[in-house]
């Protein structure tokens, strides 16, 4: 698949909570609840336009095709959209900015996180993206974290910048394909040594328990979790930022944990 594929029919994404889709008419009536609040204008850097005061307007006329995305999130229990998710300013088809909005009332509940972690994964599964950015106003505080926690990177910061129509200072966020690619190759790694190490202890087997390449596997895994790389990698999975396919053993919450507490597994880790 590549974007231009894209052009005429939109993506459906489905996250355990959402459904990230194309905004239609019968949209209408719940996005007037939110999509006027000065609130969320507070970091957009522009206040609302004529069409989001009136958001009949956005379907008053047929959009042309492009290669961007303006998607709604529908929150499933309501079955309404709660917030809009952008990837536009695409260059090359290489790279492409992204932003996110959650009306108000549905903040604070990780509903941007899993948006945007579902996208993320999305526009480096199925399209020739290799990078994604954002600006984010330095007061927006709830932004930063969001990204963050989605694993993209803080990479600078722009004083007194103009982002969109406001002269503020910003940060430039970024991931790139290979960002996501070296945490599933990490975790592969990893999970070959959980593999390994779990089936000598269950087997109880003392000889190999001895062994050079078994202590080394031991003290791998012992540095992934204290270095907080395993509940970075974790923290993702759990946003939906990993392949399904991909063998997780080694992030279930107890199974790493268990397993590096078993006597002989402990007995590797003091010599």
């Amino acid at each position: 698949m590549a974007l231009n594929d894209y052009i005429t029919e939109k993506p459906v994404i489905e996250t355990n909570r959402l459904i990230i889709r194309e905004l239609t008419s019968e949209d209408i009536p719940a996005l007037k609840q939110w999509l006027a609040d000065k609130a969320v204008y507070t970091y957009w850097g522009k206040g609302p336009s004529k069409a989001e005061k009136n958001p009949e307007l956005l379907f008053a006329k047929t959009q042309r095709p492009t290669k961007s995305f303006h998607l709604g999130i529908e929150e499933k229990h309501s079955a309404k959209v709660i917030g809009d998710l952008y990837v536009y300013l695409i260059e090359k088809d290489r790279m492409a900015a992204v932003a996110i909005r959650i009306a108000p009332a549905c903040q604070c509940q990780g509903y941007g996180s899993e948006a945007l972690a579902s996208m993320t994964r999305f526009c480096f599964e199925n399209t020739e993206l290799q990078r994604l950015w954002a600006q984010v106003d330095a007061r927006n505080l709830s932004s930063q974290k969001m990204l963050e926690k989605c694993g993209y990177t803080k990479e600078g910061l722009v004083r007194q910048g103009r982002m969109v129509n406001s002269w503020c200072d910003y940060y430039l966020y970024g991931m790139l394909k290979s960002d996501v690619e070296a945490v599933i190759k990490r975790v592969r790694e990893m999970e070959d040594l959980f593999d390994q190490l779990s089936m000598i202890a269950e087997n109880d087997d003392e000889t190999a328990m001895q062994t050079e390449d078994v202590r080394k596997a031991a003290r791998r895994l012992a540095r992934y979790l204290d270095s907080g790389l395993w509940l970075k990698d974790y923290q993702l999975d759990e946003l939906g930022l990993l392949p399904k396919d991909l063998k997780r053993g080694v992030l279930s919450q107890d199974g790493l944990y268990d397993l590096l507490d078993e006597p002989a597994v402990k007995a590797l880790l003091k010599d």
